[in-house]
């Protein structure tokens, strides 16, 4: 039982990020008096935002065999970051790191 656990640990890598991601998300605290994020005046979509981050953090579970897909899925969500409350994202970041060293 171990050792199947262990062959599919990047998956349950995977989706262990994903699922802090989502509480992660689900704990912050609303800022209503704030207006939405703007990028070159279009407002954006936080909750596109929140689904790519999830599909990058999925994507994680391929990293030993694929590294370039999560390290390209991670761009969107983190360039949109950048401007919204996902910024403030640590599961986001350590994805990242994982995503660099498995790319590296």
């Amino acid at each position: 039982m171990a050792a199947a656990l262990w062959e599919r640990r990047d998956a349950l890598l995977a989706l262990l990020l994903a699922i802090a991601y989502v509480v992660e998300v689900a704990t912050m605290a609303p800022s209503d008096t704030a207006p939405g994020p703007v990028i070159d005046g279009v407002p954006i979509a936080v909750d596109a935002a929140r689904v790519l981050a999830v599909v990058f953090l999925l994507a994680l579970a391929v990293r030993v065999t694929a590294p370039l897909v999560p390290l390209a899925l991670a761009f969107p969500p983190l360039a949109i970051g950048g401007t919204t409350p996902l910024e403030a994202s640590v599961v986001l970041l350590v994805g990242l790191a994982l995503a660099c060293y498995s790319a590296g």
